[in-house]
């Protein structure tokens, strides 16, 4: 139950080691064991767990809490200017009862952000010291995130796991995902990355799968089935942070699905036990030690806009490869892509969001000055084009009427077309020098991605001079 449950109740601490102790003492002597997670698809939801530290029946944890408040701010009346109390009006009542909610802007989040690390560090010293009293030779290989994770967890993590673990959904029907989640992990944590689950589905599965169940990549054929497999497999294996990558799974879902309702067609073989033809041939045909020993950290440096496909909100038919733009940080909350027609400048970003942010807040709504917004602006001109997250996860525009596509979610993603107007452009056309800059202010304004971008639109290659195809 960590980090949910008191990580400082010693009743809490007893279970732990029990249970661990129980779990370890039949694995530790196989000699094919290498280490243990702590936990699967921990998502660790800010707002929601902020709001349980409250609501704790013991108070180990929120003493922990409030200490870290209170170094944070010094005085109760700082406090009270980004925060809004209930039922406490002192560091010392807070010790004890009532709790503290963002006020309008979040700016308080640099509070709760520190809170975050110094749980995070609780929870991975604590699931580090008690694997290893179990078994001193075992790997800690952390708690399998979801295809998501917050920059103050996996510093933390960083600190504590042998192998940090991430489960990775890929973010295209051509098995392709973006370029920050892993690219950050690695930078934050400085530790080596094992995938503990990737998958794409496919329609044509034997097994009578609905593929209808959650937000999975479902494909039509168990050929593209079988190609997206063999683009995520060696996009891992080119990356010399990652050592192990899990597919998920050996075998399908059942037709009706599982105990949660789940029913894909994942599997190496389907329900009956008959391989999946396709997929098996695929795996055979890549010499995954060959690509992991060449990996290498180092990129081209694109200089280039590629054209832009007939269809722009379908990313697999992008050139993802020569449109991606590297972000300004090393660590960034969000993708950035950009392509050109004689019509438009094409822009895809891809970010991440908060699931629960309503928690921070005492009206359980997230106020219009605390939501993510997303800032496009052209150098040397007064444009600004200006998108809003609403209460209802749609989005709202100020600025110029530019051509948008927006879904929102935990997984954001923004297609725009930019006119050649306002690029002090007629139409764009081969070696037009085109800049604009991008600002991401996300997750209840807690972390700040910028792009200044500056590039030629180049004319139609299959691949760029010098890339690695």
């Amino acid at each position: 139950g960590f980090p949910w449950l008191d990580m400082w109740n010693p009743v809490n601490i007893k279970i732990c080691d029990d249970v661990t102790r129980d779990l370890i003492k039949s694995l530790k002597k196989d000699q094919r064991i290498i280490g243990y997670f702590s936990d699967n698809e921990l998502g660790w939801w800010k707002g929601a767990i902020f709001d349980w530290v409250w609501k704790q029946k013991t108070h180990f944890e929120r003493q922990h809490v409030v200490e870290v408040i209170e170094k944070h701010y010094g005085s109760w009346a700082k406090l009270r200017q980004e925060f809004d109390p209930v039922d406490a009006d002192s560091f010392k009542e807070l010790r004890s009862k009532g709790k503290v909610c963002l006020k309008p802007g979040a700016k308080g989040i640099a509070a709760v952000n520190e809170v975050f690390r110094m749980i995070a560090d609780r929870y991975y010293s604590l699931c580090r010291s008690t694997i290893k009293k179990y078994d001193p030779d075992g790997l800690y290989l952390g708690d399998r995130y979801i295809s998501n994770y917050y920059p103050e967890i996996a510093e933390s993590a960083g600190k504590y796991c042998d192998v940090v673990s991430t489960n990775l959904n890929p973010n295209w029907a051509d098995g392709g995902y973006v370029h920050f989640h892993l690219d950050g992990l690695s930078a934050l944590t400085h530790k080596p990355i094992m995938i503990t689950e990737y998958y794409i589905c496919s329609k044509a599965g034997r097994s009578g799968n609905g593929n209808d169940r959650s937000g999975f990549p479902v494909v039509d054929t168990l050929e593209q089935r079988a190609k997206g497999f063999s683009r995520t497999t060696t996009d891992l294996a080119n990356n010399p942070s990652v050592v192990g990558a899990h597919w998920f799974q050996y075998y399908d879902e059942p037709m009706n699905g599982r105990g949660d309702g789940e029913n894909y067609n994942f599997g190496l073989v389907d329900t009956s036990n008959k391989p999946y033809e396709e997929l098996v041939a695929a795996s055979r045909s890549l010499d995954l030690d060959g690509l992991h020993a060449r990996a290498s950290t180092l990129e081209s440096l694109v200089k280039y806009f590629p054209p832009a496909p007939a269809k722009i909100n379908d990313m697999a038919a992008w050139n993802r490869d020569a449109a991606f733009v590297r972000a300004d940080q090393k660590v960034a909350r969000g993708d950035l892509y950009a392509a050109w027609s004689a019509d438009f400048l094409a822009i895809n970003l891809t970010w991440h969001e908060e699931l629960f942010p309503e928690a921070f807040y005492r009206s359980g709504k997230v106020p219009e000055a605390s939501r993510s917004t997303l800032e496009i602006t052209i150098p040397g001109t007064k444009t600004r084009w200006l998108l809003r997250l609403t209460e209802k996860g749609a989005a709202v525009v100020s600025g110029p009427e530019w051509k948008f596509g927006f879904t929102p979610g935990t997984v954001s993603i923004l297609t725009l077309q930019i006119p050649p107007a306002a690029l002090s452009a007629k139409r764009l056309a081969t070696g037009q020098e085109v800049s604009f800059n991008a600002r991401l202010i996300s997750e209840s304004r807690s972390y700040t991605t910028t792009w200044h971008v500056k590039r030629t639109l180049l004319p139609t290659l299959t691949h760029l001079p010098n890339d690695n195809p």
